[in-house]
């Protein structure tokens, strides 16, 4: 899971510089695009980390 975490945080550094050195998109539209890019990779990191330790919740909950 570490691997994953890694790769996907060098693949939205990436995506990242790019939209925020684009020139065409203005501060606000810069600012969404980052937020959304975020939020949506904290979702599919903790999907990931659910699916993960589905077992070990599953024993700290019951």
């Amino acid at each position: 899971m570490t691997l994953w975490l890694c790769l996907g945080l060098i693949a939205l550094s990436t995506v990242l510089g790019s939209v925020m050195n684009d020139k065409k998109l203005n501060a606000c539209q810069k600012k969404r695009t980052a937020i959304w890019m975020i939020g949506s990779s904290v979702s599919l990191a903790a999907a990931l980390a659910i699916v993960e330790y589905s077992d070990t919740i599953a024993a700290w909950l019951s």
